[in-house]
């Protein structure tokens, strides 16, 4: 158990609103953060070492650096959601925060939305979240449905939109 220390330097408030006001934050600023590596010679750094490490590192990149800070990056935003799990539910239980359900949720949220754009994944883990609620509505006794629900909803995905629900909306736009 954690306790209980108001202030907004501890990340805990006596409401929910200032839960959601840091949330909204973090997600901000994981987006402009994507925004800026969509841009950045630092993202375009990132594509090389992902297409082709050896014609990557023949123009001059340093694979293993670019790897490093990649890794930093990206551990420092899951360390900034662990801590932000720890102060909302102030018990810290890995089983229970990271366990196979929430592996699967953040992967199919981000295949769903579509891989590769900014608002993908904010679409992808809204549609799942929407379809979980539906889902525990209508088959709440049947413990794993939604799983079952996912797994097929992944397989259509993949296999009629592979660019996720923003490649349909691209799309659709285009038309």
């Amino acid at each position: 158990m954690v306790p209980l220390q108001e202030g907004v330097a501890n990340m805990q408030f006596s409401s929910r609103a200032g839960f959601i006001y840091l949330m909204l934050a973090l997600v901000v600023f994981a987006l402009l953060c994507n925004w800026w590596l969509g841009r950045s010679r630092f993202g375009a750094y990132l594509q090389a070492v992902r297409d082709n490490e050896d014609a990557a590192r023949a123009a001059g990149v340093n694979p293993f650096r670019v790897k490093l800070y990649a890794m930093g990056l990206s551990a420092a935003f899951m360390g900034a959601a662990g801590a932000f799990y720890v102060q909302v539910f102030q018990y810290i239980d890995p089983a229970i925060a990271f366990g196979p359900h929430t592996s699967v949720e953040a992967l199919v949220g981000a295949i769903v939305g579509g891989m590769g754009t900014l608002w993908g994944p904010v679409l992808g883990a809204v549609a799942l979240h929407a379809l979980a609620d539906v889902t525990r509505n209508l088959f709440g006794a049947l413990p794993g449905i939604n799983m079952v629900i996912y797994g097929t909803l992944l397989v259509l995905i993949v296999m009629f939109a592979p660019r996720g629900l923003a490649g349909l909306w691209t799309r659709t736009k285009e038309r």
